[in-house]
């Protein structure tokens, strides 16, 4: 698998190591914490560590989430537990998905446009850390960075997306109070 990657121009995280600065120990504390927020690297086969499955790779500065039709086939050499954490170390999605809608892991769910906007139709900000989604009459919608969207109230909460208590209690069922 590496020969393959190696000739595709692409290196596992422990071919990698020594040319990543900031990685300390990569390539004897697989699964540990990584060089930005919310990142670690990755196991000893590879794999993502729990609860962080988007990819990336260092040397092209994207990133790939779960729904990426290029995932299968990258090599993470750091893995993320959310799209705007990578945002922030400064990986982005690769220009061919630049602006392209990439489904996201829940139906009626989309992953944030590369500038962290919404395609259209898919107005309600899920956070996935908290799972609270706020929907545009929200107080706290355009504090919320969305790390993800969806089409419906339905389907966020089908997801086991909630609103905010302090907003659950005096609104009806699937909608936020003002």
């Amino acid at each position: 698998q590496r020969a393959a990657a190696a000739a595709a121009g692409q290196t596992s995280a422990d071919d990698a190591g020594a040319e990543i600065q900031g990685f300390a120990g990569l390539g004897d504390g697989a699964g540990g914490p990584g060089q930005w927020a919310g990142s670690v690297l990755p196991l000893e086969d590879g794999s993502a560590p729990e609860g962080h499955d988007i990819k990336g790779n260092v040397d092209s500065m994207y990133y790939h989430p779960p729904a990426s039709p290029f995932y299968d086939a990258t090599i993470a050499e750091v893995y993320f537990d959310t799209a705007p954490n990578a945002r922030a170390a400064g990986f982005t999605l690769p220009p061919s998905l630049a602006d392209k809608v990439v489904p996201g892991e829940w139906p009626g769910s989309v992953m944030p446009l590369v500038d962290g906007s919404n395609p259209s139709g898919y107005d309600i900000k899920g956070n996935a850390d908290s799972m609270l989604y706020h929907t545009t009459e929200s107080p706290y919608y355009d504090a919320t960075i969305a790390e993800v969207y969806f089409d419906t109230v339905a389907n966020a909460e089908a997801a086991g997306f909630a609103l905010p208590p302090s907003l659950a209690t005096s609104a009806e069922p699937g909608e936020e109070s003002n």
